[in-house]
C-alpha cells in the first residue's frame, strides 16, 4: 500500500502485478517464477550478444557470475522488480547497439523507436532509468565511435574535459549541478534514519538538520560526491560488521571487490575488440553508479541497488579476468617434442 500510493516507490511494476492478479488471480508463487524467467531471459540475451565479441570463455564466466552471484540469485527468484528491470535494461542496451550496427536507415529508425520505448519503460520501473539510458547511450556511442579513429579519440581526450570544465564554470550550469548534488545529499541523509544499518559521509550537523544541506557550500558538495563514490564501492567495510547478517555478507563483498578489480583490464581488452559495445557497457554502468552512489545511505538498500550495475560490469570483469590470465600465463612452447623427456 505504501509503494502504491507514495511517489517514492511508484513503479509500473505494481501495475504488472495488478494486471496479473486480475487476469489469473492471487498466485504469489507465480510471480517468483515469472521474475526468474525474466531475469534469466535478460542475462541470456546479453550473453548472446557478448559471446561473439569477447569470446566463449569470457562470456561464460560473465554468465555464471550473473546467474550465481549470491544476492542477484536471491533477487532473481524474489517478487522484487529487479528481474524486470534487468530484462528491460538489457533490451535497451541491445536496441542502442542495434541502432549503431544497422546498415539501413529504416532499421536504424526501428531501433531508435525500440530504444526510446525501452528507456521509458526503464524510467517507469525505477525513477532515473531514462537518465541512465540517455547518458549511457549517448556517451557510449560517442566514445565508441570516436575510439575507432585515433585522431578523433586523441582530440576527444583533450576536448571533452576542457569543454566539461568550461561548462561548469558557467554560473547557471554550476548552480544547477550544485542544486542536484544538494538534493541527492538530502536523500542520503534521509536514508540514515531508515531501518537497518547505514553509513555517514557528511558532517554531523547535516544529519541533525537536513534542511542545512540546501545551503551546503561548493567545496563540501564536491567532497560529498567523491565520498559517495568511494562508499558505493567499499561499503559495508569488513572491519565494521555490526551484525551476524553483515558478517555473513562479507564473502560476497570480497567477491564484489574482485569483480571491480578486473573491470579495468576488461575495459582495455574490450576497447580493442569492440569499442562501441564496451563503451556502452561502461557508460551505462557509470551512469548507474552516480545515480545510486549520490543518494544511498542505507547499507541494505545500497547492496540491492548496487546489483543494477552488475549486468553491465560482469562482462567486462570476466573479459578482464581472461585477459589477465592470458597475459600472465606463459604460452606453451611451439614445436617441442612431447616425448623428449620420457
Amino acid at each position: 500500500i505504501i509503494y502504491a500510493f507514495e511517489d517514492v516507490g511508484l513503479s509500473s511494476y505494481l501495475y504488472v502485478l495488478a494486471f496479473l492478479q486480475a487476469l489469473i488471480g492471487t498466485v504469489p508463487y507465480g510471480i517468483h517464477v515469472l521474475n526468474a524467467a525474466a531475469y534469466v531471459t535478460g542475462v541470456v540475451l546479453a550473453y548472446r550478444v557478448v559471446r561473439p565479441v569477447y569470446g566463449g570463455v569470457a562470456a561464460l564466466a560473465g554468465l555464471a557470475l550473473l546467474l550465481f552471484f549470491p544476492s542477484l540469485f536471491v533477487w532473481s527468484i524474489s517478487a522484487l522488480k529487479e528481474p524486470s528491470y534487468t530484462l528491460v535494461a538489457v533490451l535497451e542496451l541491445l536496441a542502442a547497439l542495434y541502432v549503431v550496427r544497422a546498415t539501413k536507415w529504416s532499421h536504424k529508425a526501428l531501433g531508435i523507436v525500440a530504444l526510446i520505448g525501452a528507456a521509458l519503460a526503464l524510467d517507469s520501473l525505477r525513477r532515473g532509468g531514462l537518465a541512465v539510458a540517455a547518458v549511457g547511450t549517448i556517451t557510449g556511442v560517442a566514445v565508441g565511435l570516436a575510439a575507432t579513429r585515433r585522431r578523433v579519440a586523441f582530440a576527444a581526450i583533450i576536448a571533452v574535459p576542457a569543454v566539461a570544465l568550461a561548462l561548469l564554470l558557467v554560473t547557471p550550469i554550476q548552480n544547477r549541478v550544485l542544486d542536484e548534488v544538494r538534493r541527492s545529499a538530502f536523500y542520503h541523509a534521509g536514508h540514515i534514519v531508515s531501518d537497518g544499518y547505514s553509513y555517514k559521509i557528511l558532517e554531523r550537523r547535516y544529519y541533525q538538520d537536513r534542511l542545512l544541506l540546501f545551503n551546503m557550500p561548493r567545496r563540501e558538495a564536491g567532497a560529498y560526491v567523491v565520498r559517495s563514490v568511494v562508499s558505493y564501492v567499499t561499503e559495508p567495510v569488513p572491519w565494521r560488521s555490526e551484525s551476524r547478517a553483515m558478517q555473513a555478507y562479507l564473502p560476497e563483498q570480497m567477491l564484489w571487490y574482485v569483480v571491480l578489480a578486473f573491470v579495468p583490464f576488461g575495459l582495455v581488452a574490450g576497447m580493442r575488440r569492440d569499442p562501441v559495445l564496451t563503451s556502452l557497457l561502461a557508460a551505462h554502468a557509470a551512469a548507474i553508479v552516480m545515480m545510486v552512489a549520490l543518494t544511498s545511505g542505507n547499507i541494505g538498500t545500497l547492496i540491492r541497488h548496487r546489483g543494477l550495475v552488475l549486468p553491465y560490469v560482469a562482462w567486462l570483469a570476466a573479459l578482464g579476468l581472461c585477459h589477465a590470465v592470458g597475459r600472465f600465463t606463459p604460452a606453451p612452447s611451439q614445436g617441442r617434442d612431447p616425448h623428449a623427456h620420457r
